[in-house]
């Protein structure tokens, strides 16, 4: 009997043990779970000696707006140091107050990010240790930068030469022929940029590159949504798998969403309205402030053009189009 007992007692006591340990793995693993998810304290600290004794702002990128979330002084060496609690990766810049450049970070919970720059113009150059997908916008910059160069010195020999007998013959094809160039390389940087870095920030950013267009006037984007989709689909599904709530991933999924939505529309219009179908209705206001239905002129032949004042080819179109118009209707 006293055996039994023994083996009884023996038994009860490991039975106890191992409901112990049961309970404190289930504890460790409810803890661990809890956690998940609440983000963690990110330090950014810079060491930028031409600035001293100067004003930085760390700002987060919003959808729409910086929202500056810090300050500070540098020391007498340029050094400053920013705490900051970061629940998912977001987009952080950092500028000093006397600038209007910035430094952009792709922020991780929990990094310790170190920046670094020797020189005055630190946009241009400088170092990011402690997060990898700054490090990667930081390449994404550089090259930009490099970019930038070429463009505005086609820009600069473009108005150069405006007034030159040989521009229309000679300078300007050549300046065409190597802004194609500049922006075909750029195009599959882009490209071969986003595939390799699909799941970071970064190549998020990629996708928003801007160029300057034919004319040199204005920006367009590097990765056009109607060309090259499937780069934008691929970040948009890596980044939406990793970091669902971070706010520049849901701007990407609400903006894939409204595109895919405009492509079914699309497609839809394509085939009730295709050739031989009825065209659909327009209602537009003439020169005379009147409204018009295309319907109206059901039984005629119509010709609609589409055109804008600014556009060149537009108004000699239309030029044209008046001719003809007087020709046919010479009362």
């Amino acid at each position: 009997m006293v055996t039994m007992r023994r083996i009884i007692s023996a038994g009860q006591i490991r039975c106890r043990f191992n409901s112990r340990l049961l309970i404190l793995a289930a504890a460790v693993v409810f803890v661990a779970g809890g956690c998940r998810g609440k983000g963690g304290k990110t330090v950014i600290e810079g060491s930028f000696p031409f600035a001293m004794n100067q004003k930085v702002v760390c700002f987060h990128m919003n959808s729409s707006e910086l929202e500056p979330v810090d300050s500070a002084i540098t020391d007498d060496k340029g050094r400053f140091r920013f705490t900051l609690h970061t629940d998912f990766p977001e987009f952080y810049s950092i500028r000093f107050e006397e600038s209007k450049k910035s430094i952009v970070l792709a922020v991780h919970p929990g990094e310790r990010i170190a920046l670094v720059s020797p020189v005055k113009e630190y946009w241009k150059n400088y170092t990011v240790r402690g997060s990898e997908d700054s490090e990667k916008v930081s390449e994404l910059v550089r090259n930009q930068e490099l970019y930038q160069e070429d463009f505005k010195a086609l820009a600069k020999t473009f108005y150069d030469s405006l007034y030159s007998p040989r521009f229309a013959g000679e300078i300007k094809p050549e300046l065409d022929s190597a802004y194609r160039r500049l922006v075909a390389e750029k195009k599959e940087f882009a490209r071969a940029f986003v595939r390799k870095n699909c799941s970071y920030l970064a190549g998020l950013m990629a996708l928003y590159q801007q160029v300057p267009s034919a004319g040199l006037s204005r920006s367009e984007p590097v990765l056009r949504p109607e060309e090259d989709y499937i780069y934008y689909h691929m970040v948009d599904s890596a980044l939406n798998a990793l970091y669902p709530a971070s706010t520049p991933v849901r701007m990407l999924r609400s903006q894939m969403i409204a595109w895919d939505e405009q492509k079914r529309a699309k497609e839809s219009y394509v085939a009730r309205a295709g050739k031989g179908m009825p065209a659909p209705e327009i209602v537009m206001l003439s020169l005379n402030r009147d409204t018009v239905q295309l319907s109206s002129f059901r039984g005629k032949v119509v010709c609609l053009v589409f055109w804008a004042s600014w556009d060149q080819k537009s108004r000699a179109l239309n030029k044209m189009l008046r001719q003809e118009y007087f020709r046919l209707n010479p009362n």
